[in-house]
């Protein structure tokens, strides 16, 4: 994996380098890297505004989650792109719609959620 030096923290998982933390996946695998779109980041402000500060939080660990490892269980093919396969990722009433790109960063592409 392509980490610069750091050293292990108490809590497991984790990775301090260059006063950054670093989630590490389970294999050798590392993807710290992660970008918002456009259209994710103005979901992501309408379902700030419509949600509870429980459902916000919940949002933050399961992005968490994902960037630790996109390939986790319970994610689903989207099917949106076959050259670039991205997936879908439901916890509670949000769906996550992401891929990972060729640098091995993680993209959140949508946000979706029940608007009434």
């Amino acid at each position: 994996a392509n980490l610069r030096r750091g050293r292990f923290c108490g809590y497991r998982g984790l990775l301090t380098c260059a006063g950054f933390w670093l989630w590490l996946g389970r294999k050798a695998s590392c993807v710290a890297d992660f970008v918002f779109t456009r259209q994710f980041l103005n979901e992501l402000s309408e379902f700030q505004k419509s949600t509870s500060d429980d459902d916000l939080k919940s949002l933050e660990k399961t992005l968490a989650v994902i960037v630790r490892d996109p390939y986790l269980r319970g994610r689903v093919p989207s099917f949106y792109d076959p050259s670039l396969p991205s997936y879908l990722y439901r916890a509670g009433n949000v769906l996550i719609h992401f891929r990972v790109n060729q640098r091995r960063s993680i993209e959140f592409i949508n946000l979706f959620w029940p608007k009434v």
